[in-house]
């Protein structure tokens, strides 16, 4: 959070520092495992003429509050916003100013490693440009796993058709069982990713283990 805010120019900081802690205060309700992680700063891949000194000014100001944020909430935080200017090595970590490229979720993956205190676990890691996998094969069947395993979950907390499960829409024909209309199949379906969620997880704890090897 913070990139999309800082558009708004420094005038509106004070107002997204103060609903970004309130947000954090609603997370920590449930869970006190946070980590702070400020935004890439503004490119212009697509070469559209922006302004990206007086975007990446403000966001500095954004990203500068983050990290206060952090510090007075004891929060760790990954500093992609400062990795990023930082960074040697030349080339488009964007695809449209919005979305990471392959390179760009590389470098952002070494940012998240190194700043964690875990760089040496995936010291042995690197990157097959031509096909964008990982190498050694471990770490590769580990990705993939974490990237199946979001894919459920994201459609479970965020399910496709909310209406249809929650909303105005659960009277329709195609809402219930078609042989016994008293059934709802769609939230006994939702439900039942969960038991594929859990073992997706332990599928990436026994590769995380072995990756280590």
């Amino acid at each position: 959070m913070g990139q999309a805010e800082s558009l708004d120019g420094v005038e509106r900081l004070d107002a997204f520092a103060s609903a970004y802690t309130k947000h954090l205060d609603q997370i920590a309700e449930y869970t006190h495992r946070i980590i702070i992680v400020t935004p890439v700063p503004f490119s212009d891949p697509l070469g559209l003429g922006l302004d990206l000194k007086k975007r990446n000014q403000s966001l500095a100001m954004y990203v500068k509050a983050i990290r206060k944020i952090a510090r007075e909430k004891k929060l760790p935080v990954v500093d992609l916003f400062t990795a990023f200017q930082d960074r040697k090595t030349p080339g488009t970590y964007s695809l449209n100013g919005i979305y990471l490229s392959p390179v760009g979720h590389w470098f952002a993956s070494h940012a998240f490693a190194s700043q964690l205190g875990f760089e040496d676990r995936v010291a042995s890691a690197s990157l097959r440009e031509t096909h964008v996998t990982l190498k050694p094969d471990s770490f590769e069947k580990l990705r993939q796993a974490i990237k199946q395993k979001n894919v459920l979950w994201f459609r479970y907390w965020r399910p496709t058709n909310w209406a249809f499960l929650y909303g105005n829409r659960q009277t329709q024909p195609s809402s219930r069982n078609h042989k016994n209309r008293g059934i709802r199949w769609f939230p006994g379906e939702l439900e039942a990713s969960l038991r594929h969620i859990k073992e997706l997880e332990n599928q990436v704890r026994n590769l995380a283990a072995r990756a280590k090897k």
